[in-house]
């Protein structure tokens, strides 16, 4: 708690002070626009209902066939990154959400839901036995987490006694790690760039899941564009396996 009155006066300095004063401005900008916002989500039941509210506004006209603007979607992909993830979870799990669902099966719509770079698990770990964690998944959506192992924001997979409470036995789960740079610095914001293994499962998905055996050519046009990019994450890996290397070595010399 004495970091920021330090900060502060630091920052007043002639001089030195402007050092200082903009670490004091980042230091500030990462714990309320990152970890805070995290923590209002999970932890302030008014936060928590006023985003979850923002994510069920925007989904309702292609997910609930009671809305006078509904529209007939073959699929809706919902891409959740961060403390984003948090508030999709409880979108995604509301009785809302259930209600459209149900009511939407006649019209089979496709329902994925990929959390990347997730903060669900910190949140999970803050607050494992509260009540909210008690609402599941509709057994109609597919869940895909996406993680790269030096992220510190998910810290690894959903951990199995979260992915046992929220989604069970009977709905769709998988957890993949990408390789993003290997890097705790860049692996959080660098999934967007990573188009070999984040943004092709983002196509396939948006697309409507396109089968490479499918008679028309532009469903199988898309599924060679999908296939070509996933073989050519091993390729990828290795180049990010290699700039590390010649990262340290450089360091070492």
């Amino acid at each position: 708690f004495a970091v920021f009155p330090a900060l502060y006066i630091l920052g007043k300095l002639p001089v030195v002070g402007g050092p200082f004063e903009w670490v004091q401005r980042v230091f500030m900008d990462f714990l309320v626009n990152t970890l805070g916002d995290q923590h209002a989500n999970t932890m302030n039941v008014i936060a928590r209902a006023g985003t979850t509210t923002v994510v069920l506004d925007a989904l309702q006209p292609w997910l609930d066939p009671t809305h006078p603007d509904y529209i007939r979607m073959q699929s809706v992909t919902v891409v959740a990154h961060s403390g984003g993830g948090v508030v999709a979870y409880f979108g995604m799990t509301s009785p809302e959400m259930h209600r459209w669902l149900q009511d939407d099966r006649r019209f089979g719509t496709a329902v994925t839901l990929f959390t990347v770079g997730s903060g669900v698990n910190a949140a999970f770990t803050m607050t494992s036995k509260h009540p909210m964690w008690d609402q599941r998944f509709p057994d109609a959506v597919r869940w895909i987490d996406l993680w790269a192992r030096y992220d510190p924001v998910p810290h690894g997979p959903p951990s199995e006694a979260l992915t046992a409470k929220v989604r069970g036995a009977d709905g769709h789960f998988e957890t993949v790690r990408v390789v993003n740079r290997d890097t705790p610095f860049a692996d959080h914001s660098t999934y967007w760039t990573n188009h070999e293994e984040v943004v092709s499962r983002f196509v396939y998905e948006i697309a409507g899941r396109p089968q490479g055996n499918s008679t028309d050519p532009f469903e199988a046009t898309k599924a060679a564009a999908v296939n070509e990019a996933l073989f050519n994450s091993a390729k990828r890996r290795r180049n990010v396996g290699f700039a590390m290397l010649l990262q340290l070595g450089m360091v070492g010399a």
